[in-house]
């Protein structure tokens, strides 16, 4: 007799043939580190959900996720449901399973029935440029080095500055430099030319005055002897 009664408690806290095991993700998609809601629903409720006597357990790619759900009665159905962030050590990009076991809150495990849904990590995000990170750009002189700084908004301004510059030599390394020559005007070549002209005309007049001297003289000699 006592066998029968276990028998038929059993029964009751198993589902149906006929019921219908759902797990809906919501999001069913995200980035590595953002969580999702997961939800696990039993139709028709078995006979014991309104007293908790069932849960849940989670397993995201085979590897059980915390402690189970318990379920719990909402009308004609029996839900549980979970917030689950996808572990560090298996969040790659791409598609992963999540798995529920619906089984008994107390005594040996023994699953009642399992429902399965897939989760995808998307590809974190591209870095882009806001709208308003317009660079601009100086171009420097040719005269001066150009000094590059970046603003925060994104802009760049290049910046020139002055350079000393020396002038190559036209003469070959190591030759003398060139002694630099007093040029003579024309002026001061004509002024030249005038005062030499000047002392030779005086100069002939002296001689003339001198030759004319001597004859006097000579004429007066003549004179006195005779």
């Amino acid at each position: 007799m006592a066998t029968a009664i276990v028998a038929a408690v059993l029964i009751s806290t198993a589902s149906p043939a006929w019921a219908t095991e759902t797990l809906t993700l919501t999001p069913n998609h995200g980035q590595a580190t953002a969580s999702f809601t997961a939800i696990y629903e039993t139709y028709p409720a078995p006979g014991d959900c309104r007293t908790g006597a069932q849960v849940v357990d989670f397993f995201w790619d085979n590897d059980r996720q915390a402690n189970g759900a318990i379920m719990e009665q909402t009308g004609d159905y029996c839900r549980a449901s979970m917030q689950i962030t996808p572990p560090s050590t298996n969040n790659r990009v791409g598609i992963h399973q999540l798995r529920g076991d619906r089984h008994p809150y107390v005594g040996p495990i023994t699953v009642y029935a399992k429902a399965q849904a897939n989760y995808t990590i998307d590809p974190p995000p591209s870095a882009s440029l806001s709208p308003s990170a317009s660079p601009t750009k100086q171009t420097a002189s040719s005269s001066g080095s150009a000094t590059t700084s970046a603003s925060a908004s994104g802009s760049t301004t290049t910046t020139a500055s002055p350079t000393a510059f020396t002038t190559p030599s036209s003469s070959p390394p190591g030759s003398p430099s060139a002694t630099s020559t007093p040029l003579t005007t024309a002026a001061e070549s004509n002024k030249g030319g005038s005062g030499r002209l000047v002392g030779l005309i005086a100069g002939a007049v002296v001689l003339a005055g001198l030759g004319g001297a001597l004859l006097i003289r000579r004429w007066r000699s003549r004179a006195t002897a005779a």
